[in-house]
C-alpha cells in the first residue's frame, strides 16, 4: 500500500484503489502455487512451493506483461502500474530469499540457490537445502520448533543485519511519506 501510495506521487498522480488492488494482487502472485504444492507435496515428494512461480527472470516480465494489459483495460497509467509490479514481485522474492535456502534467481540458465539471509547475496549448497526441507517435513506445522527453523529466530538473538536495516529504513521512510501524502 505504502509503496502504491509512494509511486502515485513520484508518477504526478492521485492515488488509485484499483491500482492498489492489482498491487496486492501482484505481491501475492507468486505464492498462488501454494495450494498445488500443499495437495501435490508427498505424492510426488516436492519439497517446497517455490518451483512453479519462484523463478524472477520469467516471472517478472510476465507480470510486467499482465500488468500492462491490465492498465490497457482499465485506462491508467501503464508506466505506474509496470513499475508498481515489479515493485511488488521483486520485494516477495527478496523476501523469500532472506529465508536459508534461497532461491533459483539465475533459472532457466542456473539452478543455483542465491538467499539474502545476511544482507548479502549467498550461494547454497544443495544439500543444505535437502537435509533443510526434510527436516521440515518432520515437524508438525504450527510447532514453535518449526517456526524458529523457517525464519531462523529465536526470542532476543536475532542481530541487526544490513538486510534488515534497509527492510527498517523502507518500511519508515513508506509510512512518512503515507502519512504525508494522506
Amino acid at each position: 500500500m505504502f509503496w502504491c501510495a509512494f509511486l502515485s506521487l513520484c508518477f504526478g498522480g492521485g492515488f488509485n484503489w484499483l491500482i492498489l488492488v492489482f498491487s496486492i494482487f501482484c505481491a501475492i502472485s507468486p505464492d498462488f502455487d501454494f495450494l498445488l504444492w500443499k495437495i501435490l507435496r508427498k505424492k510426488f515428494k516436492i519439497q517446497s512451493h517455490q518451483n512453479i512461480f519462484h523463478h524472477p527472470l520469467i516471472f517478472i516480465p510476465g507480470m510486467i506483461g499482465i500488468g500492462y494489459v491490465f492498465a490497457s483495460l482499465f485506462e491508467v497509467n501503464t508506466e505506474l502500474v509496470s513499475v508498481v509490479v515489479f515493485g511488488d514481485v521483486v520485494f516477495h522474492f527478496l523476501h523469500d530469499s532472506y529465508f536459508n535456502a534461497g532461491m533459483h534467481w539465475g533459472w532457466p540458465f542456473s539452478w543455483t540457490r542465491i538467499t539474502f539471509c545476511n544482507g548479502f547475496p549467498k550461494k547454497v549448497n544443495q544439500q543444505f537445502v535437502d537435509a533443510f526441507y526434510k527436516k521440515m517435513d518432520k515437524m508438525k506445522e504450527g510447532t514453535a520448533s518449526f517456526v524458529e527453523e523457517i525464519t531462523k529466530r529465536s526470542a532476543g538473538t536475532e542481530s541487526l543485519t544490513a538486510g534488515k536495516l534497509i527492510f527498517w529504513l523502507f518500511a519508515a521512510s513508506s509510512i512518512a511519506v503515507f502519512a504525508f501524502y494522506f
